[in-house]
């Protein structure tokens, strides 16, 4: 069968844009299965829809739906599919999480639940052979008025699955600027994480469970993407890279017994990796290291089943520094039931951290997580009934609705202290070299890559922070938070 794939464009996203790992495995892995594919990608595509339709001619479209941010786009590619006569399925978190609601759009017939891989390629299977939808694990779709949804499908073996596919993607589009790189690219090692945090999506889509690709398999990706477009840096977008020092160890060899000569960063968890573990990593080209911290309130920590020693979180840092690793930490302001002296702690943990590349994000509600249903337990959320409605209420980017007991405005100038912070501060020990490897020239090079809303939305992002920031002196001296530049000195 002829699938189109469609990655929708994002609102409201100021980044680089991402490689569309998810929907290349799964197009790759139906191509190895005789089928043809093509990847839509609507931000490099703007306005070519319709045009992609006439000329591929596909049979069926799959719409990845991974947050609210890409919902507005999938509906309006899904919906033209429609009116052309194409049958369409969602797939991705969003659309795992909700699938009545997404199904309820009106424009879309069969959701993919969970992974695509194994789904997509039994779903084609059973279209051609006319079977009854409810032969295949994995999918969800509306039958006489009511949705059925068929048996969970067991995770896949990732060794299983082939290389991937890089001519389904025009590559150097998914290029962009970062470590001194111009040249850096999302990739990806593995999927899952073991942690049981209650406000990610993940204990509920990957199960808590995380599976690696072979190391080997990685490299080849790494190597082709090297000789054949010159690639500089990879950003291994992992929700963990490594679960344990084996892995990690494994990974190093590889890349240094391939010769491979990289820059590269990932994400860990406090208390997996120390001190020895990041000269390994720094010496096979490792420069950054991504670690959700979110709350410096030991009580919030426990709460929110984060599972990590707080004990050992300033160490990490210290470490990361030593190493010439640049350690970034992330927290979530805004739990459910945090209070003012949570946020403090928060606050003062922030910046103690040996780095200033720190960032703070508002509490959203992600669907099917722990916290999410036990605020629609407890009467606290109200059941949604249309997926648009949902999103447009419980925003990614701002306070709508706020679950703790902290005040708006305490929140809004945390954010935007933390937002300024990020962009002007100068680290002052031994990542210096390494975080200027990193910032130097990065807004300037990537202004060209986005588009004027993308550079309005920046512009206005810094504006607002900078006001929130300057009226409201006294909030930030309740969180302790002093002009940008005069905290953080190690001596």
């Amino acid at each position: 069968m002829r699938v189109l794939f469609v990655s929708p464009a994002t609102k409201r996203n100021v980044d680089p844009l991402t490689t569309p790992l998810g929907l290349l495995s799964i197009a790759t892995y139906l191509k190895h299965n005789n089928h043809t594919v093509m990847i839509y990608e609507s931000e490099v595509k703007k306005g070519r829809f319709r045009k992609t339709l006439r000329e591929f001619l596909p049979d069926i479209i799959g719409v990845s739906v991974i947050s609210g941010k890409a919902v507005d786009n999938a509906i309006h590619c899904s919906g033209i599919a429609k009116k052309a006569g194409i049958k369409v399925v969602w797939g991705g978190f969003l659309a795992s999480a909700m699938p009545e609601l997404s199904l309820k759009t009106d424009c879309v017939d069969i959701i993919s639940v969970g992974e695509g891989e194994h789904t997509w390629l039994e779903l084609l299977e059973c279209l051609e052979a006319g079977r009854p939808l409810e032969t295949v694990q994995g999918l969800a779709f509306i039958k006489d008025g009511n949705m059925i949804q068929t048996a969970c499908r067991e995770l896949t073996d990732l060794s299983t699955l082939p290389d991937l596919d890089w001519e389904l993607l025009d590559v150097n589009r998914y290029f962009y600027s970062y470590y001194s790189s111009k040249k850096t690219i999302s990739l990806y090692t593995s999927k899952g994480c073991p942690g049981r945090c209650t406000f990610c999506y993940n204990a509920k889509f990957n199960r808590g469970v995380h599976r690696n690709r072979p190391d080997d398999q990685v490299i080849r990706d790494v190597s082709h993407l090297i000789e054949k477009y010159g690639l500089e840096c990879a950003c291994f977008n992992d929700d963990l890279m490594f679960a344990n020092k084996e892995q990690m160890y494994s990974f190093c060899a590889a890349i240094q017994e391939a010769g491979l000569e990289f820059f590269w960063g990932c994400s860990s968890i406090i208390g997996i990796l120390s001190k020895e573990e990041f000269q390994c990593l720094y010496e096979a080209g490792c420069r950054w290291i991504f670690f959700g911290i979110e709350s410096g309130s030991e009580k919030m920590l426990r709460k929110i089943k984060k599972g990590i020693n707080y004990k050992a979180i300033e160490q990490t840092f210290t470490d990361c520094a030593n190493a010439g690793i640049v350690a970034r930490a992330a927290f979530i302001l805004g739990f459910p039931g945090e209070t003012e002296d949570d946020l403090k702690k928060t606050v003062s943990l922030a910046l103690r951290l040996m780095t200033t590349q720190v960032s703070f994000n508002y509490f959203s509600l992600v669907p099917n997580s722990e916290v999410y249903l036990e605020l629609l337990n407890n009467k606290k959320l109200e059941p949604p009934e249309e997926l648009q409605g949902f999103i447009a209420k419980y925003p990614f980017d701002r306070i709508n609705k706020n679950f703790s007991c902290i005040p708006d405005k305490d929140l809004v100038v945390v954010y935007s202290y933390f937002v300024l912070r990020r962009l002007f501060k100068k680290d002052e020990v031994s990542t210096g070299k390494s975080w200027k490897a990193i910032t130097s020239g990065y807004i300037f090079k990537t202004l060209k890559e986005f588009s004027i809303g993308k550079l309005v939305h920046s512009f206005n992002l810094v504006f607002r922070s900078f006001l929130s920031v300057l009226l409201n002196p006294g909030i930030r001296k309740k969180y302790g938070l002093t002009a940008i530049g005069l905290e953080y000195k190690h001596e």
